[in-house]
């Protein structure tokens, strides 16, 4: 039976919002009760917490990239934070695990771009390279295909990053 993981915008103002947190493992098989785990992605004094863009999961870890701009590595057995590295605030865009990388987009506020990390061990990504794309906030998910990274900026330019 297969599981779900869902990350939510922050609603710690709603009673169900500060029980449950933002990221949660549901199991569809229990409709009465669903809730496997889950996990409280608090604000800052800045920005609000929560998860706008949807996970990655990779075997027994899941990605995920929060507002206030940290990407984690969750263990989707007990939802323990395994790993965790600051990528600017309001990271939206999903992040992509493609050729045992993870891609996962960085500093929406001043010159975004993306970072890889080595996922050869899931529970410690090791910085694999870095690039800085565009002034403009990556918010889409960037798609992989014949060794390119393809994705749209809100600067309005749609760009390609690879080996030409």
């Amino acid at each position: 039976a297969g599981m779900l993981y869902v990350g939510a915008e922050v609603d710690l103002e709603t009673e169900r919002g500060a029980a449950i947190g933002q990221l949660a493992k549901l199991d569809p098989s229990h409709p009465d009760d669903p809730l496997v785990w889950s996990i409280e992605i608090p604000g800052t004094e800045a920005l609000t917490g929560g998860i706008w863009a949807t996970p990655a999961l990779a075997g027994p870890v899941l990605y995920v990239l929060t507002n206030p701009g940290e990407v984690l590595a969750v263990d989707t057995a007990n939802g323990e934070v395994l790993w965790s590295d600051d990528v600017g605030p309001h990271a939206w865009s999903s992040p992509v695990v493609v050729d045992g990388k993870l891609v996962v987009s960085i500093d929406c506020e001043t010159n975004s771009g993306f970072r890889a990390y080595d996922i050869t061990d899931p529970t410690h990504p090791v910085l694999a390279w870095e690039s800085r794309v565009t002034g403009g906030c990556i918010e889409s998910t960037p798609a992989v295909w014949g060794g390119r990274l393809f994705v749209g900026s809100r600067d309005g330019f749609f760009y390609a990053l690879g080996a030409k």
